[in-house]
């Protein structure tokens, strides 16, 4: 996050500019049994491999095709989280741009005309980003006030369906398809909101002179 949490000024960023989000963490699943090669590599040398075996626990009701089952779901999830942890990521550095331009430009003659669209395009994409994770979070127990965003969910439902050696069951596949439609419209409106809005807002900014707000997806992050 690269922006202050809504309602929250007095809050600081880090020195490199950031803060953690306010609720869920990273979706990362178990290794499966099987054999693995471990590889160790020091500086230049020569790397040093090592086998090993990673067995099923003996009292487990599960089967490797369960098992199976919940790492392809899994994978899904870290996947689907990467794709909003994406658009956050454009998100708060298009609207960290925006507060930036919003000072620098403060003495201009036309500032107002700059800021109201400043203003429309700053509520646009925090209309998009409260969707993926809410911007009021400060932490601590904050996340008892309001409902988790979809970001946090994601995280919740990996969780729901790992730590064990089963499957994961009908529910949890009906909630990861509503999870998946909810991020496919996410990404839809930010995409509109790239190629219309800031496209537009950015051709403005080039007519009087100015740079353009970079999104992150022009050469990468």
């Amino acid at each position: 996050m690269r922006t202050k949490p809504l309602g929250h000024p007095h809050v600081a960023l880090s020195e490199s500019g950031t803060r953690n989000p306010g609720d869920g963490r990273p979706v990362t699943s178990m290794a499966p049994p099987g054999t693995y090669t471990l590889r160790l590599t020091v500086n230049d040398e020569a790397p040093q491999e090592q086998s090993l075996t990673l067995l099923m626990d003996p009292a487990s009701m599960g089967s490797a095709a369960q098992i199976n089952e919940q790492l392809q779901m899994m994978i899904e999830l870290r996947d689907n989280q990467n794709d909003i942890a994406a658009m956050l990521n454009e998100a708060e550095r298009v609207r960290s741009q925006l507060y930036e331009l919003r000072t620098l430009l403060r003495g201009r003659d036309d500032f107002g005309e700059i800021n109201d669209h400043i203003t429309a395009l700053d509520e646009k994409i925090i209309d998009i980003e409260m969707n993926l994770t809410d911007l009021r979070l400060v932490g601590g127990q904050d996340t008892l006030r309001y409902p988790r965003q979809l970001y946090a969910k994601v995280a919740s439902l990996s969780g729901y369906i790992s730590g064990h050696d089963f499957a994961p069951a009908d529910a949890h596949r009906a909630v990861h398809e509503m999870y998946k439609e909810n991020l496919g419209t996410y990404m839809q409106q930010m995409t509109e909101i790239r190629e219309g809005d800031l496209a537009a807002f950015n051709r403005m900014l080039q007519e009087k002179g100015i740079g353009a707000v970079i999104t992150g997806t022009e050469g990468g992050s």
